[in-house]
């Protein structure tokens, strides 16, 4: 998405929120009391740079860690 064009904040939006909408989710998407607490860190700012997408360092399913730090995604 960032090759057509989006910044990386964008791509981060259409990927969580606007995604989940897309799909009618109302408990998915975004980071708020109530909703479900799917998320993943990274390190870095996803909003400036969505390479750090790479530096994955920890995946939450339902509130609950599922990962810690993941391997630097392979080059496509």
């Amino acid at each position: 998405m960032v090759l057509a064009g989006l910044t990386a904040g964008q791509a981060v939006a259409v990927a969580t929120g606007n995604a989940a909408d897309l799909l009618k989710l109302k408990d998915r998407g975004r980071i708020q009391p109530g909703l479900r607490a799917d998320f993943f860190l990274v390190e870095g700012d996803l909003s400036r740079s969505i390479t750090a997408v790479k530096r994955v360092t920890g995946v939450w399913r339902q509130g609950r860690k599922v990962a810690g730090k993941l391997m630097d995604a392979p080059a496509p």
